[in-house]
């Protein structure tokens, strides 16, 4: 996506390998203005007042390096954001708050969607409709308390 935008890209991983589709990867490798950087981390972003260089970890060698650039785009994996809840609400074992059909969670009232939750699809038309189906859910949640819920819509 970036590199419609910018004219190079370095992405830069921390193995060897990729783990996205098939068709993703292809079209990565394909791409003639983006570079990779195996087996390293960011452990450093330079500048003074905007970015200049980030410093670069070799996690094989522990080698470190310096790489010129005028823009960072972090993306570091998949761990929800969900702490806020622990307690309050279900969470499995990797730190997913746990929903049903209807995005409720273990707490009347507290409904949760998209990347909190636990999916195998994580895109943002799966989050909307995610979204959409707690504001819903949520609505009648409030319209049962108030008794103001019209009878056929109950929910299960």
């Amino acid at each position: 996506f970036l590199t419609r935008f910018a004219s190079r890209v370095t992405l830069v991983h921390r193995r060897d390998s990729l783990r996205a589709t098939a068709i993703l990867q292809e079209r990565a490798f394909a791409n003639d203005k983006l570079d990779f950087v195996w087996n390293s981390v960011v452990e450093e972003i330079r500048g003074d007042k905007a970015v200049s260089a980030v410093r670069l970890k070799n996690l094989a060698s522990g080698q470190l390096q310096d790489l010129a650039a005028d823009g960072v785009f972090i993306f570091a994996g998949y761990i929800p954001n969900t702490e806020l809840v622990s307690g309050i609400v279900n969470r499995d074992e990797g730190g997913y708050i746990v929903v049903d059909d209807h995005m409720r969670t273990s707490r009347p009232g507290i409904f949760a969607c998209g990347d909190c939750i636990r999916k195998l699809l994580r895109q943002v038309v799966t989050a909307c409709g995610d979204g959409a189906t707690a504001a819903f859910a949520a609505q009648l949640y409030v319209e049962e308390l108030k008794g103001t819920l019209y009878p056929h819509r109950k929910q299960s």
